[in-house]
């Protein structure tokens, strides 16, 4: 027989092992020694975990405040279906038997860390190559499981120590294995016991055999390997090895360990039903903030953070106002009786409102008719192009800031061209010369083009990424249709353009939008709360000039629909995008900024609306919500939040001609569109002091707009009052 070519491994020289066993046991003996240093000089910096919240079954409360700061109960969070968490009660002893005597056998021994365990883990290591068996305690894997922290660093390592003992010193060993019980992932997307018995077994986990007890806890190690659907002669090899070490130990008799290894294990796929509460939109984003929150800035995993949310009993202060959300969902939830409504096409709509002197959202609409499941929420997760609205904050607002134009600068209407592409307006022809303010206040995309050609497109993309906060930004935005017309790549969702619009009405300062002031645990602690990020977008002076533009769109531009009869002034500014398949209106009033859009979810050609659905959807909440408050106007003293008063720059009503910002000449009501004279209000030093002289008589080819030479055809040629325009090219 041929003799193997494979070498015999030599026996380790005695003297070798007995030195290595020496090294590793002071290694060891030195982390655990590094790691109580570091456990009392951290004990009162580690940010501990608040185990009270995890065992309970309590509904947890959404408040609001009123204006007299008195908090009133809003909603209640809780799940209707499947309570995840298993009480001590309900879970069998062999179960948490087989946990112990497979992941911890000297669990009541220790107190959080055990330095023989983790000793006969490096042995184990270092001899073996194998890490069949961990060094870390159940209360450690609590802390993993808790956290979701499981990189191989050694400050995580001690921090992770840290708070085992911490969780020993606090809590009886029996709670402990609750927690364990209900927090450790048992593949097929099982977290906790009552879940993976109803998954495997399509049983209550108070009815699971000591078999079956021994199925489940085998699969913890390694979760896809011991699968019990997936591999389930992996599991049955794993579970004989967990009665095997229960009868070791104890913890059952011979009997009842080969009568449970003789058992069938009869494996189901069952489906389990998860959270299916029907909360509204505004309590929906609540919950995905909180939830967000307790993951990155208290360390928890996404499966506990959802158990405090929906079970831990908290107390959630929100921005909510009440009046505001509830006029949301009357309007939403019957949009028929508001707008012009297609049967054979409904569209959807999305709106969101601002506190811009706080950046608190107010309130929330995330689709139109009844909610009857968790959905979509239209206004936070669905990103569409903005259209025109874009402009007051990518073009407009920016060179106002930088000084690049004023609203009475002159531009020309005309056609544009880019590179191979031409701009045009949403309507025919062109207007000739405009100022800046009449463009913005009849949203001419040829004039957008060329006052961003002014600014750089290099500044309006820092602005809208860096100070704006629009968050799907891309490169391949930095460019004029994106920037001038709004067709970015990945859009803008409802809440981003409400939020960038408050800055506008907030003098320029930008606060990042919140739906909540602070979450506490049932007993009062405070878990989080909120601290106003914020940073200046535009100069006081430059957001008081756009808001006045933003005023003329009302007044006498495409947003004449968002007069309240309040008397409350407001601003705004529409938006459509190519094709019509997206529609906005973001309007503004010295309460609040919000935004409406409306279009299909899947985009299309909006058909059978009427002119701009978006703005008659912002009317018919904003109107009953502000005439039950003082009417106001942008320029009244405001206070901030230390109660004292700002006193904005006064403004008064002077008469102007649109297109040049001067006082009007003797043509300007003559302009062959119609008047150009507007009143508008001004700071007291920026008055004009000069006339217009923009409008005269002027002999136009109609067909192209543009001043007639001796070669166009007189059957296009005629004679108007308007400003001067280019001479025409084309014949």
């Amino acid at each position: 027989m041929k003799k193997s070519s494979k070498r015999k491994k030599k026996p380790m020289n005695r003297n070798l092992k007995v030195f290595l066993v020496s090294f590793a046991s002071f290694m060891a003996l030195g982390i655990i020694v590094t790691g109580l240093i570091v456990y009392f000089a951290a004990i009162n910096s580690v940010d501990y975990i608040n185990y009270s919240s995890l065992g309970l079954d309590f509904s947890s409360v959404i408040y609001y405040t009123d204006d007299e700061g008195n908090h009133h109960e809003y909603e209640q969070i809780y799940g209707e279906q499947n309570r995840v968490w298993a009480t001590s009660d309900e879970i069998p002893q062999d179960l948490f038997d087989a946990f112990v005597s497979i992941e911890d056998e000297r669990f009541y021994k220790h107190h959080g860390f055990d330095l023989k365990r983790t000793t006969k883990a490096t042995m184990n290591y270092i001899f073996n190559r194998s890490s069949a068996y961990g060094g870390s305690t159940i209360n450690q894997q609590i802390v993993k499981n808790i956290t979701g922290k499981k990189d191989a660093t050694p400050q995580r390592k001690i921090l992770e120590i840290v708070r085992a003992i911490d969780m020993d010193l606090k809590l009886d060993k029996q709670q402990i294995l609750e927690i364990y019980a209900n927090t450790i992932y048992l593949s097929q997307g099982c977290y906790g016991v009552k879940t993976a018995s109803e998954k495997y077994f399509g049983k209550d986990v108070s009815e699971l055999t000591l078999a079956e007890c021994a199925s489940i806890a085998g699969i913890t190690q390694y979760p896809t390997y011991y699968d019990p659907l997936q591999n389930p002669e992996n599991n049955k090899n794993k579970q004989e090895l967990v009665l095997s070490k229960m009868l070791e130990l104890g913890y059952i008799t011979q009997q009842e360990h080969d009568e449970a290894v003789a058992q069938d294990l009869v494996f189901y796929n069952n489906e389990v039903s998860g959270i299916t509460s029907n909360h509204s939109y505004f309590t929906e984003q609540i919950i995905n903030d909180v939830l967000n929150d307790l993951q990155e800035k208290k360390n928890l995993s996404k499966e506990i953070a959802v158990k405090m949310i929906y079970s831990g009993g908290l107390q959630i202060y929100s921005t909510v106002d009440p009046a505001v959300q509830d006029r949301i969902d009357v309007v939403y939830a019957n949009p028929k009786e508001h707008i012009l409504y297609n049967e054979e096409a409904p569209i959807q709509s999305a709106m969101v409102v601002i506190d811009h002197s706080t950046g608190e959202v107010v309130g929330i609409g995330g689709g139109l008719g009844k909610k009857d499941s968790r959905t979509l929420n239209r206004a936070t997760q669905s990103y569409r192009q903005p259209g025109s609205t874009i402009k007051p904050l990518s073009v407009y607002g920016p060179g106002f800031d930088r000084g690049v134009f004023t609203p009475a600068t002159i531009y020309e209407d005309k056609a544009y061209s880019v590179g191979n592409h031409t701009y045009k307006n949403y309507y025919e022809g062109y207007k000739g010369k405009v100022s800046v303010r009449y463009a913005i206040q009849q949203s001419i995309n040829t004039v957008a083009v060329q006052c961003l050609d002014d600014l750089t497109l290099a500044t309006s993309y820092d602005y809208m990424k860096n100070k704006f906060n629009f968050s799907k930004l891309v490169p391949d935005d930095i460019a004029y249709s994106p920037l001038a017309v709004g067709g970015l790549t990945n859009g803008v969702s409802v809440l981003e353009l409400t939020a960038a619009y408050s800055a506008i009405a907030n003098d320029g300062i930008y606060i990042k939008p919140h739906t909540y002031t602070k979450v506490c645990d049932m007993d009062g602690n405070v878990l989080l709360e909120h601290k106003n990020e914020t940073n200046v977008v535009l100069s006081e002076k430059a957001a008081h000039t756009t808001m006045s533009t933003l005023r003329s769109v009302v007044t006498h531009g495409t947003g004449g629909g968002a007069w309240l009869s309040s008397g409350t002034q407001t601003a705004g500014k529409t938006g459509t995008t190519d094709d019509d398949k997206d529609r906005w209106f973001v309007g503004l009033s010295p309460y609040y900024t919000a935004a409406v859009w409306v279009g299909y979810d899947t985009p299309k050609t909006i058909t059978g609306y009427g002119a701009n659905p978006a703005l008659t959807l912002w009317r018919a909440v904003m109107e009953p919500v502000h005439n039950k408050l003082e009417k106001k106007s942008f320029n009244l003293p405001k206070a901030d939040n230390s109660g004292a008063t700002t006193v904005l720059e006064p403004t008064v009503v002077v008469t102007i001609c649109e297109d040049s910002g001067l006082l009007p000449g003797d043509l300007c009501a003559l302009d062959y569109r119609g008047s150009r004279v507007i009143e508008t209000e001004v700071k007291e030093d920026e008055v004009p002091t000069e006339v217009c002289t923009a409008h005269q008589y002027v002999t136009v080819d109609t067909s192209t707009g543009m001043a007639a030479n001796s070669n166009c055809p007189l059957s296009s040629v005629e004679t108007r009052v308007q400003p001067m325009p280019e001479v025409c090219t084309a014949h």
